[in-house]
């Protein structure tokens, strides 16, 4: 007779796994299991930590699909999950990190979901020093710099509470902020200083390493830019979460020369950045792959390459001009641009794709790394 799951099975084997992703198709079975037996408390416990392992490892669709049923199921049975409470504001955190992703969710759901995280998280008596940090975060998302640096002088006057973000995070987005001002100076200070902290996270320093790179390739500093390079792509490579660093480091290769090692570190993580699930991780990646195959278009004509079938532009031949691969990229970035931007009111995107194109046609200098 065939053994039946149970679910107390299926969560160890969940939490026997090497990573948030291995993770995620057994908390998805025990999700179902549970919902088959009716076990809301199960369903609950289960949903919890599929919306975590959704959320860090590039599955934010799925985690926005499970959080709904947190809320709801929450909201009808209070007295039994309140224990459960903070957890779910924490979950709350990264689902608002994470709307902003899809340009059919309307800023104005966004703008009551932020709204809903304010008034929950004041009955917990914090929450407002991340809630600042979000209408940040908005600001820069739709390039209001002027918003950006009243948001930013308001969250730094708030102080911190139980549901701010852990400090080496908080040092990231501040250096992020300084990046969008290029204020080059003072972002590679922050880096340079999560890196010498012992403190880290699931993100920080991997995302570190990478943000720093173009600051100091402006700076001049192409040495250091190349250690940090080496050591952080190597902490980033083949995570489906870090695919925005990972177009950072291809972008930095490209600017520095290094064309075959920007290939290569392209090439290893198109199945994770082309089919991610996550539009503004796709974004950077076929963006920066554009960047990659324009700049090879002047040197090179056919490249044998091994793209799967379900790429837009597969050749059976195997053999590809990098011209077209690069007209074709690029017009999958701006196609996304649009979208982000008609949602947005604003030229962002779009500015960013000019941006990313300007820096590989006027800024590049040969450094070997």
């Amino acid at each position: 007779m065939e053994h039946m799951e149970t679910i107390e099975e299926l969560i160890e084997l969940a939490e026997a796994q090497g990573s948030e992703e291995e993770s995620l198709p057994f908390w998805e079975r025990a999700v179902r299991l549970a919902d088959t037996q009716r076990d809301i408390e199960a369903g609950f416990r289960t949903r919890s930590e599929l919306v975590h392992a959704a959320t860090f490892s590039g599955h934010p669709n799925k985690a926005l699909v499970h959080f709904a049923w947190l809320i709801g199921v929450f909201d009808r049975n209070r007295e039994l999950f309140r224990h459960q409470e903070r957890h779910l504001m924490w979950a709350y955190k990264w689902i608002l990190h994470s709307i902003f992703a899809y340009p059919n969710f309307s800023l104005q759901r966004a703008y009551q979901l932020q709204e809903d995280f304010e008034r929950r998280s004041q009955k917990l008596g914090a929450g407002t020093h991340y809630h600042a940090y979000q209408s940040l975060r908005l600001a820069l998302h739709i390039g209001d710099m002027k918003a950006a640096e009243q948001a930013f002088l308001a969250w730094r006057r708030i102080p911190r509470d139980e549901l701010s973000d852990c400090e080496v995070c908080e040092k990231n987005k501040v250096m992020g902020y300084y990046e969008a001002r290029e204020d080059f100076v003072s972002s590679v200070r922050l880096g340079e200083e999560i890196l010498r902290s012992d403190r880290k996270c699931h993100n920080v320093p991997t995302v570190t390493y990478g943000s720093l790179l173009y600051p100091l390739f402006k700076l001049g500093r192409l040495e250091e830019a190349r250690q940090y390079h080496l050591e952080g792509v190597t902490r980033a490579r083949g995570d489906r979460n870090f695919i925005p660093t990972i177009a950072e480091h291809v972008q930095f290769l490209v600017l520095t020369e290094n064309l075959d090692a920007a290939l290569r570190l392209w090439m290893d993580h198109f199945q994770l950045g082309y089919t991610t699930r996550d539009p503004l991780d796709r974004f950077d990646y076929v963006l920066s792959g554009a960047v990659l195959f324009q700049v090879l278009s002047e040197t090179r004509t056919g490249l044998q390459l091994p793209f799967p079938t379900h790429f837009r532009g597969f050749e059976l031949s195997g053999t590809y001009d990098p011209q077209q691969l690069a007209i074709g990229l690029l017009q999958e970035a701006s196609d996304l641009a649009h979208q982000y931007d008609q949602r947005n009111g604003t030229a962002r995107f779009q500015d960013l794709v000019q941006q990313w194109t300007t820096r590989a046609a006027s800024e590049r200098r040969a450094f070997l790394v």
